[in-house]
């Protein structure tokens, strides 16, 4: 990375993700602890089984835009991290939800309105500057919902404009319109569940849910010969994990970032992603490192997401 990307990241990134530990642990008192979490170690001692989430993308995507669609790297150019990657969480659910439960492909969703939702509407802190929350958007993606890009005139794969919409709303201090909020709540998650152990991310990537995490700890793009990549603290940012496979009998993670084409060296994940739509956006992480981020307290799995058509009446039968 050159000087000038590296001051770059500085500037715009590193304080993208706001840490508010008083409303992370509000918000996971008000919401039911997944039945996993709860779950006695030796209940969760099932075989290990290699999980990659994206494909549900793909897959669905393919179905919706046709055969030429091709994953284009969100590529935030400000500190937007949270809605970003909460963003391409949702777009994953949704593809999950296509294939699971034999719901229609609504489409992809917005960075504007769950970043500036997150920030005005729950946490009542509008302005210019940039950055977020964890728990804000997982709290508006509950409260309020999902907004899709075409609701708002946006094509599919947008992303400047998405952004930009995003930091305009949440320099507002009316937040998202009203007439928006509307369109999100015909899409709420039933509710987020705040993860600190690894066996819960486990659990839940077992459970097709892949989990939001905001720390202050951050890989490198350069991927080693097993795809792993070190982490080390360089300020605040918000990514998700897609997936987990195991690398010389250990485990490690899908690290799914916004940074554009960022990440170089070997993909790990060649055997479930064959056409390379995710090579540039992943980089695995170590159970180890994992565990570490988890400590930021402000790291969420979503389930439950409401609203969908019925892609086939007779799916179950």
């Amino acid at each position: 990375m050159s000087l000038i990307e590296r001051q770059y990241q500085q500037d715009y990134f590193n304080n993208a993700w706001t840490p508010d530990p008083t409303h992370a642990e509000g918000f996971a008192h008000r919401n039911p602890t997944a039945r996993f979490c709860l779950a006695a170690p030796h209940l969760m001692d099932r075989p290990f089984r290699e999980v990659f989430l994206p494909e549900f993308l793909t897959a669905a995507c393919l179905e919706k835009y046709g055969p030429d669609w091709k994953y284009e790297p969100q590529a935030q150019q400000d500190g937007t991290c949270v809605g970003q990657s909460h963003k391409t969480l949702c777009d994953i659910m949704f593809g999950i939800n296509r294939y699971l439960h034999g719901t229609k492909f609504p489409g992809r969703s917005s960075v504007a309105a769950n970043y500036a939702g997150g920030r005005v509407d729950i946490a009542g802190q509008p302005g210019s500057w940039q950055g977020s929350n964890g728990s804000w958007s997982a709290e508006f993606l509950t409260k309020y919902g999902v907004v899709l890009l075409d609701e708002l005139e946006l094509p599919h794969n947008s992303r400047r404009p998405d952004e930009l919409m995003g930091l305009r709303w949440a320099r507002s201090r009316s937040g998202v319109p009203p007439s928006v909020e509307g369109l999100a709540k015909h899409r709420p998650f039933d509710n987020a569940q705040n993860l600190r152990k690894t066996r819960e991310v486990d659990a839940a990537l077992g459970n097709f849910q892949p989990v939001n995490i905001c720390t202050s700890l951050i890989p490198s793009g350069n991927r080693n010969s097993d795809g792993v990549s070190r982490m080390s603290r360089q300020g605040g940012h918000s990514t998700f994990i897609a997936g987990v496979r195991k690398v010389n009998g250990r485990k490690v993670y899908a690290y799914f970032n916004s940074w554009g084409s960022w990440a170089k060296g070997h993909y790990g994940w060649e055997h479930r992603d064959r056409d390379n739509h995710y090579n540039s956006t992943i980089v695995d992480i170590t159970e180890a490192q994992l565990a570490q981020v988890l400590r930021s307290g402000d790291c969420y799995t979503f389930s439950g997401p409401s609203g969908f058509e019925v892609q086939y009446e007779d799916y179950w039968q």
